[in-house]
């Protein structure tokens, strides 16, 4: 490929990667196959501290923070086992350094009548 200098310094070859890292948490070892009572939730437990390194990229409900900056090994989410009452990470993978710029939570909701919100009482 032949390039010409001044398209390359006005930007030619300049883009963007978006990759898509997608976390099943009923493949994860410890997990309860149930939908209606799984034993795996998102969200950080009581044993992860205030200062801790996770916190810089994983929101309090353990999923990404829009924005935050991951290199590899970093925390990419967090979550609760209710088992054994642990926290633990799904790290990024990465090879390079990335930005958050979206997060879907896929799945269906199952609400169970015998445990609906006392509001609606």
């Amino acid at each position: 490929m032949i390039l010409n200098k001044s398209a390359h310094e006005r930007g030619f070859g300049y883009g963007t990667v978006y990759k898509s890292d997608i976390f099943d948490l009923q493949g994860e070892r410890g997990a309860v196959k149930s939908l209606t009572n799984p034993s795996l939730h998102f969200g950080m437990g009581r044993d992860v501290k205030e200062d801790s390194p996770w916190r810089k990229s994983v929101e309090e409900d353990g999923l990404p923070r829009v924005g935050a900056r991951v290199a590899p090994g970093d925390a990419l989410a967090a979550y609760r086992d209710d088992l054994t009452g642990r926290t633990k990470v799904h790290k990024y993978k990465g090879d390079e350094v990335a930005y958050v710029d979206e997060v879907r939570v896929l799945g269906k909701l199952t609400i169970d009548p015998n445990n609906a919100l006392a509001a609606h009482r």
